[in-house]
């Protein structure tokens, strides 16, 4: 009998994929998923509106957050996000109940079941992906729709606490922390399914990120005129109206630099007399973004040489540099120091 792996807190995630990164095989059939059973979205604006009711546009929001959870289903089972995939069956199995509260609008939205049918479909998937890589998959959709479907670099840093209570003060650095984590465990999970897993598990896991962006953006949308609207979920995410309007224009999180050593393939080299501009994409990804390498800079003729030789022999290449990241995708980088893996 196969021991059973109980997942119900965020530590739980985070020595799983450790479990996961560091080569064990653990199939989705061991996990127990008791990390929270739905989704919270109270809204507080005007009462008249936000009153346990549900104004028109926000019944299309619900409507739209379905949707693209439909979309995440899909794409999990049929690795595509063409709804016309999806049967009667696979509507019920992905169909999310919600139930409005009073006091201000307090939706919940039931996700246990919604979760259950992630996993069954994911251990359908016979092409392109391992045991292991399906559980990281499964585990990398949990952790996003649970709370790192945004990004910290959202949510604004509040310069002071309006109450001053040292009980408030820890529950808000808590919080913090927690959103901190989730995105931190979505882009490392991320990384290893692009770094470990094939083409099948990397395109299922980026729709899975965006589709899910779009379905909270979709309730945002639905209420924009609220005052603030409070997500719980594995975390806990609280946005003003501001903050509201900022997401539903750009759901994807903004940008970051980072400074890594990648090892990548060379697609394509153009070279002017300033700099080399490279078409590179990670092994794993179709993907390519470009790199720029300063020839004022890097002026190593061993190094330049090294990019035109791995091209020609369609072999990697390792490149020390400042890369722009935006939710785990790499936009572009600047190489700093060339070298052969």
């Amino acid at each position: 009998m196969k021991d059973i792996i109980n997942v119900s807190s965020l530590d739980d995630i985070e020595s799983l994929f450790a479990r996961l990164d560091g080569g064990e095989e653990i199939t989705i059939d061991r996990i127990k998923l008791d990390l929270f059973n739905n989704v919270n979205f109270k809204i507080y604006g005007d009462p008249s509106r936000y009153n346990g009711t549900l104004p028109s546009p926000l019944a299309q929001g619900l409507c739209e957050f379905q949707t693209e959870i439909y979309k995440v289903f899909t794409l999990i089972k049929y690795k595509t996000d063409n709804l016309q995939r999806l049967t009667g069956k696979d509507k019920e199995e992905a169909e999310i109940i919600f139930t409005i509260n009073e006091g201000c609008t307090d939706i919940l939205a039931a996700l246990t079941e919604l979760f259950e049918a992630f996993g069954k479909a994911f251990e359908k998937v016979t092409h392109g992906m391992s045991p292991s890589q399906k559980t990281l998959c499964f585990l990398f959709a949990v952790t996003v729709i649970g709370g790192a479907w945004v990004g910290t670099s959202y949510l604004e840093k509040k310069a002071e606490v309006e109450v001053k209570q040292e009980e408030t003060k820890l529950e808000e650095a808590k919080i913090k922390s927690e959103n901190e984590r989730m995105t931190i465990l979505r882009d490392g999970m991320l990384e290893a399914i692009r770094a470990k897993a094939g083409i099948d598990a990397v395109e299922r896991a980026e729709g899975i990120q965006e589709h899910t962006a779009k379905a909270y953006t979709g309730v945002l949308k639905g209420a924009s005129d609220a005052d603030k609207i409070v997500i719980s979920g594995a975390s806990t995410v609280e946005l003003s109206n501001k903050e509201i309007h900022e997401l539903i224009k750009n759901p994807i999180e903004k940008a970051k630099k980072e400074e890594r050593n990648l090892e990548l393939v060379i697609d394509g080299i153009k070279r002017t007399a300033e700099k080399i501009t490279l078409s590179c994409r990670e092994p794993s990804s179709e993907d390519s973004f470009p790199v720029s390498v300063d020839t004022s800079f890097i002026d190593d003729k061993d190094e330049i040489a090294i990019l035109f030789d791995t091209m020609k022999e369609n072999r990697t290449v390792k490149i020390l540099g400042s890369y722009t990241i935006r939710a785990g995708v790499i936009e572009n980088g600047n190489a700093s120091t060339i070298t052969r893996p």
